[in-house]
């Protein structure tokens, strides 16, 4: 089920053998057209040019410092006690064969992503506004979803490993409602320094340029619903997918807008809606 543009174009899901493809390296920044020559012309006409040509070299740096510091912001859907509570009994196998693993704690949260954006810092106030209303329009205690699987995939030279949520009706409209509400003040070139740090950690480029392309690569037609459970090895991730596994019927419990840390996890709780 690979698609372009997505992290899980390099998940696969598996049948019968595990194929955990490398991630590609973010793209870099195109170059000024290196068949540029100017004209001769005056010492006034050349400083222009020169200033004209450093301004353009430089867009997202420029737009970045004048909208402020930016936040790496997850709008998501908490889950309930049950299937979070499966998706740390995983979590633990997982890490019980790559103890480098993160665990699913107070401070990497089980969840559905419904989108992820950079927002400035000076309009989050406005951002949880339009969530807000999103929520009070949609009937979210009448959701019902279900995780049908896994899926495996690369990250960063492990296995990823996150149950496959199906894609109802419901969760695609609710998906489109968040995602027209949080454009507005979306915005771009964002940096390690919009993610919550772990301690004594780093922010990987691959986690950045995910946000960064979420719109409109993992989202809309792209979007493919999920709660990651963590890192392991290929192998671990071979065994795990071939044991039998029966459908697990769940519900939201809340829709939250949280910071992002490394791997997409869901780290510090910025406002969240209890579904009741």
């Amino acid at each position: 089920m690979p698609r372009r543009g997505s992290l899980l174009r390099s998940v696969a899901l598996y049948t019968s053998e595990v194929n955990v493809p490398e991630v590609n390296a973010p793209r870099s920044l195109p170059l000024l057209d290196s068949t540029f020559r100017p004209a001769k012309r005056s010492g006034v006409s050349l400083l222009f040019a020169l200033l004209a040509a450093l301004l353009l070299s430089t867009p997202a740096k420029a737009q970045t410092a004048a909208q402020g510091p930016l936040v790496a912001v997850d709008v998501l859907l908490e889950v309930d006690a049950n299937i979070a509570a499966r998706a740390k009994e995983t979590n633990t196998r997982l890490r019980t064969a790559y103890p480098q693993g993160y665990g699913l704690d107070a401070a990497h949260t089980p969840h559905i992503t419904l989108v992820q954006r950079f927002v400035p810092a000076s309009r989050m106030d406005e951002a949880r506004g339009a969530v807000a209303r999103v929520f009070a329009e949609q009937n979210l205690a009448a959701m019902k979803l279900d995780v049908t699987g896994y899926i495996v995939g690369g990250w960063s030279g492990t296995a990823i490993v996150l149950y496959k949520v199906e894609l109802t009706p419901e969760l695609r409209r609710l998906e489109s409602a968040i995602d027209r509400a949080i454009q507005p003040y979306a915005a771009s070139g964002g940096t390690a320094e919009a993610f919550v740090r772990p301690p004594g950690g780093s922010i990987s480029a691959q986690t950045v340029q995910w946000v960064e392309e979420f719109i409109p690569a993992h989202s809309g037609e792209h979007y493919e619903p999920h709660i990651t459970l963590g890192l392991t090895t290929p192998e671990f991730a071979a065994k795990l997918k071939a044991e039998p596994f029966q459908p697990i019927a769940f519900r939201p419990a809340s829709l939250s807008m949280y910071q992002l840390g490394d791997v997409g996890t869901a780290q510090k709780k910025l406002a969240g809606w209890a579904i009741r």
